[in-house]
């Protein structure tokens, strides 16, 4: 924070990379800094370890070939610190799910042995001030990221909808949106307090997590609550185990809407136009071509169906299992 402070960029938040923890803590926050490292202490065993400020520059597109600037590196004058792992009581209450019924998965895994995980359990609760959104993903030794290849990316999302119409940033009259239109839902799409993402294998910086927040081709009746990896190949082994390989959590800001329909899934998204180099913002060059699949491969892993219509009334839990090929189950949150 003091580092922040000091520093003459335009400062919006700041990026935490422990081994099994990634994410960003965002300064317009309704939470203090003390509150989130409260929370953070709570929910995960351990405190962030900061790797970075996040600076808001001038957006620039993958088109835009001059000179990519670096933002200098901090001398803070002081050691380098290394967070604690998650305590394993910890890695029980965030990483350990009751499974669904073992013969569900058993037919599926041979059938799609692609990159589709086995099951996904998803909640979406509210907390004071705060609707929280949390994806925990079991892979298998069957079915991993590391098996995509070509420039491909994996973005986890809950969608949240309403009766809305018109497109996002569209220059066409009949299709703008109302005013404060992302704000009627349950949740915010914008100036979230903080996300995160972990895993119990660890390694998690290398596959490069983002928050997914330009929704400018999106309609003006969702919200879509989403975080992308830019490379899944890089993302730690996974192995069959009593813990789910991957959790993704947002701590969003309350919409003005008592209750929300919602869908949600995993999708692979084109990476081609992204550089690597920290010059583009992930989430502004993600996704602008349709990914190139082999036969046979989706697109889309969904957990639950925007057809099925269910609805949250701030609180919402259920799992989807055998690789999204039955039924969601809805449970208690």
């Amino acid at each position: 924070m003091r580092a922040a402070a000091d520093s003459d960029q335009d400062i919006v938040g700041i990026r935490f990379e422990n081994d099994q923890i990634v994410g960003e803590y965002f300064l317009h926050s309704q939470q203090t800094p003390e509150a989130f490292l409260s929370e953070f202490t709570e929910r995960y065993g351990t405190v962030p370890q900061v790797a970075g400020l996040i600076v808001e520059v001038p957006r620039r597109l993958p088109e835009d070939k001059t000179r990519h600037v670096p933002l200098p590196v901090i001398d803070t004058g002081s050691i380098d610190f290394v967070a604690p792992e998650i305590p394993e009581a910890k890695l029980d209450e965030l990483f350990l799910h009751e499974q669904p019924a073992a013969e569900d998965a058993s037919a599926a895994r041979f059938a799609f042995p692609y990159w589709e995980p086995e099951q996904v359990f998803v909640r979406v609760w509210r907390t004071g001030s705060s609707q929280k959104f949390t994806n925990s993903i079991y892979w298998n030794t069957t079915t991993y990221p590391q098996l995509l290849t070509g420039p491909k990316g994996i973005e986890i999302e809950v969608t949240l909808v309403n009766e809305a119409t018109g497109v996002r940033g569209s220059i066409l009259p009949w299709e703008l949106c109302g005013p404060g239109f992302r704000d009627e839902f349950i949740a915010k799409n914008y100036n979230w307090n903080s996300w995160s993402v972990s895993s119990p294998h660890g390694s998690l910086a290398a596959s490069y997590p983002y928050a997914d927040l330009n929704d400018l081709f999106d309609s003006c009746g969702e919200n879509v609550m989403a975080i992308g990896f830019a490379s899944p190949y890089d993302m730690p082994t996974f192995y069959d185990g009593p813990y789910a390989d991957l959790e993704t959590y947002i701590d969003a800001q309350v919409g003005v809407r008592s209750s929300s329909t919602l869908f949600a899934g995993l999708q692979l998204v084109d990476s081609s136009w992204c550089p690597f180099d920290g010059s583009i913002a992930f989430t502004d060059c993600m996704g602008l071509f349709a990914p190139s699949l082999p036969s046979g491969w989706d697109e889309v892993r969904a957990t639950l169906a925007e057809w099925r219509g269910w609805v949250a009334a701030t609180d919402k839990c259920w799992y989807s299992a055998s690789y999204g090929t039955v039924a969601p189950s809805s449970y208690t949150c």
